[in-house]
């Protein structure tokens, strides 16, 4: 169950149903590319105080000791995976690109949106890796080659050389659309 709370700075209705507001979050992210994943800094530093940051759970705020007064402020659970995996890793709060829904990054060069990936780009990656994949380690036959996007495309990530690895098929199964920290 999602908290009224994360639901409010979230901009939904507090009583709007949890289904509703995580397919309609999950919307929002599959179109928004974070461009810090690209330009390896935030461009939002400065308006971060205008973006959630969720307050602590009743469970953290009782191992901090919090007075109760300072546990109302506290929210009974924490948020689902879908929204914790959009927090900035370096200022702490919701990115604003998940609130804007820009389809588009800062770089110079566009990036692909098309679940295409150019034969290029697969051969370039699949020479750079060696046919060998890059978690197990294993020499893989061209016809066991897959590629993974370290960043995966539903979170935003881009259909380029540096996001692209060679994997088997076990290993990509395994990591699914996780992101890897």
């Amino acid at each position: 169950m999602i908290d009224p709370v994360i639901k409010k700075e979230l901009g939904f209705n507090p009583n709007d149903d949890d289904d509703t507001i995580l397919n309609l979050w999950k919307d929002n992210v599959s179109i928004a590319c974070k461009p810090c994943w690209e330009l390896k800094y935030c461009p939002y530093g400065p308006l971060v105080e205008d973006f959630p940051v969720f307050p602590l759970t009743k469970e953290e705020g009782i191992e901090c000791d919090f007075g109760p007064e300072d546990l109302d402020e506290c929210v009974e659970t924490l948020p689902p995976q879908e929204i914790l995996d959009c927090y900035c890793k370096k200022f702490g709060h919701i990115c604003p690109v998940f609130f804007v829904k820009e389809p588009f990054t800062e770089t110079k060069e566009a990036r692909r949106i098309t679940r295409y990936t150019p034969r290029k780009i697969w051969l370039n990656v699949v020479r750079r890796d060696n046919s060998q994949c890059q978690i197990c380690g294993r020499l893989l036959k061209s016809d066991e080659i897959q590629l993974d996007h370290k960043i995966p495309r539903s979170k935003g990530g881009p259909t380029e050389e540096q996001n692209l690895r060679v994997m088997c098929k076990g290993c990509n199964l395994k990591k699914s659309n996780r992101l890897e920290i």
